[in-house]
């Protein structure tokens, strides 16, 4: 669904999380900070949950936004490797902004940043402990390691 809007060569960077609802505040967090976006490459997007989404009880999967009426993403994109600055600036303000009206955790699908303890945040200690000793169990070698990486359970 994304990929027409992300050809290959282009810089990209993302962060996204959850929002219980498109309250006022989200909709001039949206509004302030994506007309300071630098690029017109960049989007914001939101997507709908909820529904079917909704009816699955949280341990019954790892995906951890049950409960949020939206998931959001913050998508950085441009060309010259030497805007990465202003363009991850930019994303990062318009990022900490949301955070105080998102819910925790966050989506790990739309975030660029995986290190381990962004990996857990956004899982959450439940699932991600569930995750760890299923990982151990399938694959102790952690050699499916190149996305979000939850490690192998000691």
């Amino acid at each position: 669904m994304l990929d027409t809007g992300a050809p290959a060569g282009l810089r990209n960077y993302f962060r996204g999380g959850f929002v219980a609802d498109l309250t006022d505040d989200v909709i001039a967090v949206v509004l302030e900070h994506g007309a300071r976006l630098p690029s017109p490459m960049s989007q914001i997007h939101f997507h709908q949950m909820g529904g079917a989404v909704g009816r699955v009880p949280r341990e019954a999967s790892a995906f951890s936004g049950r409960a949020a009426g939206y998931t959001y993403n913050l998508i950085s994109t441009w060309i010259d490797p030497a805007e990465d600055a202003v363009h991850l600036d930019a994303n990062h303000a318009l990022s900490s902004a949301m955070t105080p009206l998102s819910m925790q955790p966050s989506y790990l699908n739309f975030s660029t940043e995986t290190g381990s303890d962004r990996v857990r945040a956004a899982y959450g200690d439940d699932i991600y402990d569930r995750l760890a000793r299923l990982k151990r169990q399938y694959d102790p070698a952690n050699l499916f390691r190149r996305n979000q990486n939850v490690r192998p359970a000691p």
